[in-house]
């Protein structure tokens, strides 16, 4: 059984998550007591030697003690044989590298390059008839999951940076 005044700041806890079967790992913040604000260790869309890319997420979460399922005391990232790349807050699973590739910059999981064939021009497409539709639901949608959120968060930067983006030309 998981004691709550064992966790401490800078702890790496298991939480049950919504839609994660096997649960998430978190960095505990901060302990209140009752329940725990911590940053859930994300998945990100980039690769470094093969292996998926991790970060802690920017944004706290409060959790209730109900929802831990593992508390690992005193342990950190290197315990789960993660490697911090050349210190930048992404991390790797060590078992995931591979040896044969080299070591270059964190990768994206797609290639600009590769899509070439794919995009297709914008000159002459229009938006669906119900864009102001779907864009009003989307401000308004606020997800109840880690990995909602996160979603939500990536697709809203996207917007951001090819509005500004569409804006320079």
């Amino acid at each position: 059984m998981i004691n709550i005044v064992d966790i401490r700041p800078d702890d790496i806890v298991k939480v049950k998550v919504e839609g994660e079967e096997n649960g998430m790992f978190a960095r505990v913040c901060e302990n209140g007591g009752r329940h725990l604000i911590i940053n859930y260790f994300l998945p990100t869309t980039g690769y470094y030697k093969d292996a998926r890319v991790y970060k802690f997420d920017d944004i706290s979460h409060t959790i209730e003690t109900e929802s831990l399922l593992e508390h690992y005391h005193d342990w950190t990232l290197d315990d789960f044989d993660v490697t911090n790349i050349r210190d930048t807050g992404m991390y790797v699973f060590n078992i995931d590298i591979c040896d044969d590739v080299s070591d270059s910059d964190i990768s994206e999981s797609l290639s600009d390059s590769s899509l070439d064939s794919f995009i297709v021009d914008d000159e002459g497409n229009e938006f669906p008839h119900d864009a102001v539709e779907v864009d009003s639901k989307w401000r308004t949608w606020t997800p109840s999951t880690s990995g909602g959120r996160a979603f939500k968060s990536k697709v809203d930067e996207l917007e951001a940076r090819y509005r500004h983006q569409n804006d320079d030309f």
